[in-house]
């Protein structure tokens, strides 16, 4: 497993590149002194009732950590990806749209096509479960 870190309090467990298992995609992070691991699996679980909506492309295109990269391996994925399986992204307590958890690849060929929205799984961080909040804020 390659650990990247994406913000200093946690890391993100990613998949190695030559198996690209999605499945294995997990955060990791010491919350109350406990190492505490979260699947995409047990986030697409939790949203599983979730309702899928469409947020406009322009709020959320910065968060997309793929948007300043134009080489053709990044670009030619995106391009390939399915733009009617939703991204799932956190919204903060203070409602703001935070993290995008999946969807990376996704957001970028919505920006690259000009598309106006995007589908979208919501992780309401004001309702989640402490562990999420302390993850994902």
């Amino acid at each position: 497993m390659k650990y990247i870190f994406t913000y200093a309090s946690y890391k993100i467990s990613l998949p190695k590149k030559e198996n690209n298992h999605y499945q294995e995609t997990s955060w990791t992070d010491n919350i109350d002194g406990k190492e505490v691991k979260i699947t995409i699996q047990e986030v697409q679980d939790y949203l599983k009732n979730s309702p899928i909506i469409d947020i406009p492309v322009s709020e959320i295109s910065n968060l997309c950590i793929h948007k300043d990269k134009d080489d053709e391996e990044t670009l030619l994925r995106s391009q390939k990806s399915d733009l009617s399986f939703p991204i799932i992204i956190s919204k903060n307590e203070d409602g703001k749209y935070g993290m995008i958890l999946d969807g990376h690849h996704r957001l970028l060929k919505a920006i690259n096509n000009g598309e106006e929205t995007i589908k979208a799984k919501v992780l309401d961080l004001s309702t989640a479960p402490r562990e999420y909040k302390e993850m994902f804020k």
